[in-house]
Order: C-alpha cells, then structure tokens, then sequence
C-alpha cells in the first residue's frame, strides 16, 4: 500500500467524551481532511496537516476544558466553510 501514516502528536484528556468533542470538531474541517482509497483502521481519520497543531494555530486549544470557547471556535470556523 503507497501510504504512509505517522502519527505526530498526541494530547491526553482527562474525560473521553472532551477527546470526543474535540476530535468531532476537526473531522468537520474538510479543508484539512484527507481521503484514501485504502481501508485500514482510522482510514476514515486522516488529516493533511497536524490537527492539533492545526487547532492551536486556530484558537482551539482549549481541548474541552471551556466549553463556550470551543463552541465559538466551532462556530467560527464551520462559517469559513460554508463561504
């Protein structure tokens, strides 16, 4: 398979359903999505850039500890999509 996936970085929360919540948040952002032909497992989890480096340089960085803040960046950024 022509495919190399590494991972880069992780973060650890505390409560699953935050990891949840903030991984939700950038699976919507297709301008940062990948897609592949190839079926594996997290095939369907593939991003072209480093997420989470992707969510700091985005305000998102607070990983669900303040709720209202990652709703407005939410926000915010589903907006920048559908422009």
């Amino acid at each position: 398979m022509p495919l190399d996936v590494k991972l880069i970085s992780s973060i650890e929360f505390d409560v699953g359903r935050d990891a949840r919540s903030f991984e939700k948040k950038l699976l919507k952002l297709g301008t940062i999505r990948s897609k592949t032909m190839y079926k594996f497992d997290g095939y369907k989890e593939l991003f072209t850039v480093n997420p989470i480096e992707y969510a700091r340089e985005h305000g998102i960085e607070s990983f669900g500890k303040q709720p209202s803040i990652l709703d407005w960046a939410s926000s915010d950024l589903h907006s920048e999509n559908t422009r």
